[in-house]
């Protein structure tokens, strides 16, 4: 009976260490146990080495040693692979956000015209804004998931909107959005003229 007893306080650190190790798998959280783990690996096998007598367990201390290896591996694919995934998840957000306003921008062109009779001019997402704040026409910023000003040149009779490729994700590029009701050019390109000559008074 005493001969068991010793036989198992001899083996109990190496039990602790491989336990140690075994705990390193557990998902996120196993990564506080990994480092403990090789500590007492390390600790209990040099003392097995240096007094055999006392500390046994040197096979299974060389197994925990391994697994703790493994568990480095696994917890570092882990994490790579959910970082991995919440980096795309933002992209792909980012990618519907920016649907979501080329259609708004589109919408208010659109709402201008209605109300003017002819679509905003300008080359920018800056200048077309404020035409469209000072009508009051509601929309969301001219600006992409990236809050990239979105790419936007307006005309009285057509406008072509569109936004930068995503930065990050190898994507299809953002459609190009027209005028829903195209207007002839020919009889707008004097009035195009007095009516540029007037905004760059006013504005």
């Amino acid at each position: 009976m005493g001969t068991i007893t010793e036989e198992r306080k001899r083996e109990r650190p190496s039990k602790i260490a491989f336990l140690s190790s075994i705990l390193s798998f557990l998902p996120f959280c196993g990564v506080i146990f990994i480092f403990p783990a090789l500590f007492l690996t390390g600790l209990f096998y040099f003392l097995s080495k240096k007094n055999p007598e006392k500390y046994g367990g040197i096979f299974r201390l060389r197994v925990s040693f391994i697994l703790c290896l493994i568990a480095i591996i696994f917890q570092y694919g882990l994490f790579f692979t959910f970082f991995k995934f919440k980096i795309e998840q933002a992209e792909e957000a980012k990618y519907k956000i920016t649907i979501m306003r080329l259609y708004s921008a589109a919408g208010a062109l659109e709402n201008y015209e209605k109300s003017k009779g002819v679509y905003p001019i300008g080359e920018s997402a800056g200048e077309l804004e404020k035409q469209l704040d000072e009508e009051k026409i509601e929309h969301l910023p001219f600006k992409d998931g990236w809050e990239r000003e979105l790419l936007v040149e307006s005309r009285m009779w057509d406008y072509s909107l569109t936004a930068g490729s995503p930065p990050k994700e190898k994507r299809e590029t953002f459609p190009i959005l027209k005028a829903q009701k195209p207007k002839p050019v020919f009889p707008f390109v004097g009035s195009y003229e007095q009516y540029d000559k007037l905004s760059q008074i006013c504005h």
